[in-house]
């Protein structure tokens, strides 16, 4: 195993870490596992405002949050092809054009999770 493929190995542990743990929250909330909180799940004023809410926008978002898990499963085999096609450092380049891109998938759960949340109407 060269060098270049060891430095592959942290970008790509982090994007699947990164779907594993958002997808896992994401599901634990929107079954109610885990309750509104400060410190983890999709903390918006709409979805911090009441239970409801909370449960109501991450059950909205958990599809979207799930196409993680596809950026994960394309950016596993599109890396370690770009590293042993190219060579140098492209497989840690696509790696980490697939985090940011899992960035823009949380960032637009988000925006589904507050509408959601909206939505849920009062207490």
């Amino acid at each position: 195993m060269t060098e270049s493929y060891v430095a592959l190995a942290a970008p790509l542990l982090m994007v699947i870490a990164l779907s594993a743990l958002v997808v896992s929250v994401t599901r634990g909330a929107a079954e109610g596992r885990i309750a509104r909180n400060g410190s983890i799940g999709i903390r918006t004023s709409s979805t911090q405002a009441y239970g409801q809410a909370w449960t109501a926008g991450h059950a909205a978002a958990l599809p979207s949050v799930r196409r993680t898990w596809w950026v994960a499963l394309a950016a596993v085999p599109a890396s370690l092809a770009g590293q042993a096609v190219f060579g140098g450092d492209i497989g840690v380049g696509v790696a980490i054009a697939a985090l940011l891109l899992e960035t823009v998938v949380l960032l637009q759960a988000g925006k589904v999770a507050t509408a959601a949340a909206r939505n849920s109407g009062l207490p």
